[in-house]
């Protein structure tokens, strides 16, 4: 890990960026602020979104029960808190929820309960070694909680016109890890060895990604099944988790709170709210279908050869009716379509990584053409990305995206609540005040007494 001279809470230059956990300070709770979730009582968990990119899986098993509900809760930091670095404001707290199963033979602990999240593109981390940071604590100095990491390479489907696509290989498991948490705040480090995919399949329907899981309970089978050290209890009290990291190499770094401290903006100067970047397989045939994340892949039929493609800035990767819908970009903070917002700053370029051309197609990656602009809708672009296959039949290929959207030099888009997730204020003339958590007006911000 290279040094800078300049340290804000994070590294700058090649650095800046480096976690690959999104909302990784828990400040984006778009879905609400409390989540109160049952166990299903079946074989195949449930997976419930909670704060924005994290979900959490959830079953009793064929067999279990419990006693009341899961709750999944947004907390404020003490003022001043310096137990936890990066300066956060929220923490995730989880707690109720305990499984249990008659002792019975034929109760396999088929149970499971998981704070996880997927990080998009199952090639981005493969064959590398990757550091896990976090700070948690629970309501016992013996709790104990399992981490894992997986790969998935999405499902089956039709096959692209290079017969790519049609395969796919099943999840593959790295070896779990278990920490033993106390009652205070403490930053736990580990470190995996994420295996190479050479020789895996990754099918066309579905998102790839690789998946971070925190197993706060978890039966013995679960345990068997994920590669975990052991089976994991749960006494059914309070787990806090806060500021996790996740980034390659064997060096755990500073945390990089995007958030709150942006390092990326002393690489820039102006404020950043919003940053996005990936790689594209699917995209729109329209503004409108963008924003509704009605997307189809690139290379099929649904989006015609050379046509413009929408990609929208905010996708989520989201997934309803069986079907993935966008790209699952990696994306921290947010677009806006309103002032004193600018249009998207942008980079796009063509990529092989998905869609290598084989048989006698000759062409090389210099020969795509890939273009961009900006929309009517500031959090929309508009990708051209095709080439000539043999010099007559125009064909469109995946694409790389990275954006960025800056406030106007000067104002106050940074520490608007509305931007990251913290609670917005009525009244046009108030801020958020921090120290007193409530709407207030200018200059009375101050710390309560006492």
């Amino acid at each position: 890990m290279s040094s800078s001279a300049i340290n804000v809470n994070g590294s700058l230059g090649r650095d800046a960026l480096r976690n690959q956990i999104s909302n990784a300070s828990f400040a984006s709770w778009d879905e609400g602020n409390a989540f109160s979730i049952p166990a299903q009582g079946v074989a195949i968990p449930f997976t419930y979104t909670t704060t924005n990119n994290w979900s959490v899986r959830y079953s009793a098993g064929e067999a279990g029960s419990t006693s009341d509900l899961l709750t999944v809760d947004k907390r404020p930091h003490a003022v001043g808190e310096s137990a936890v670095g990066g300066n956060p404001n929220y923490f995730l707290s989880i707690n109720k929820g305990k499984i249990t199963q008659a002792s019975d033979p034929d109760n396999t602990g088929d149970f499971v309960l998981a704070l996880e999240q997927k990080i998009p593109n199952v090639r981005l981390l493969q064959n590398n070694s990757v550091t896990l940071s976090f700070y948690a604590k629970g309501a016992s100095a013996d709790a104990k909680l399992g981490v894992g990491l997986r790969q998935v390479f999405g499902e089956t489907g039709p096959a692209d016109e290079f017969g790519l696509g049609a395969q796919t290989s099943p999840t593959t498991f790295i070896p779990g890890q278990e920490v033993v948490l106390g009652t205070d705040w403490k930053r736990h480090t580990l470190h995996f060895n994420v295996p190479s995919i050479s020789g895996k399949f990754v099918g066309s329907s579905g998102d790839n990604y690789t998946q971070l899981d925190f197993y706060l309970q978890a039966g013995a089978t679960i345990a068997n099944e994920n590669d975990l050290v052991a089976a994991v209890d749960y006494a059914g009290s309070t787990v806090d988790f806060s500021n996790v990291q996740l980034e390659t190499g064997v060096d755990v770094s500073e945390f990089e709170n995007i958030h709150q401290n942006f390092a990326i903006q002393q690489m820039v100067g102006p404020r950043i709210v919003g940053a996005a970047g990936g790689l594209c397989t699917r995209a729109a045939s329209s503004i409108e279908s963008a924003l509704g994340m009605s997307y189809d892949g690139v290379t099929n039929a649904g989006l015609a050869a050379g046509a413009t493609m929408f990609i929208y800035l905010n996708d989520s990767g989201t997934v309803f009716g069986g079907e993935t819908h966008g790209d699952n970009i990696r994306r921290f903070g947010a677009f806006h379509n309103t002032q004193p917002l600018g249009s998207p700053i942008f980079i796009v370029s063509p990529t092989f990584s998905e869609h290598d051309a084989s048989g006698t197609d000759n062409t090389g990656i210099q020969d795509i053409i890939c273009t961009a602009s900006n929309t009517t809708d500031k959090r929309v672009l508009a990708v051209k990305s095709s080439v000539n296959v043999g010099g007559t039949d125009a064909e469109n290929r995946p694409f790389n995206i990275f954006a960025i959207q800056l406030g106007e030099v000067g104002s106050d888009i940074l520490f608007n609540p509305q931007v990251f997730g913290e609670p917005g204020c009525d009244d046009v003339n108030e801020i958020w005040c921090e120290a007193t958590l409530s709407c207030t007006q200018p200059g009375l911000c101050v710390n309560p007494p006492g």
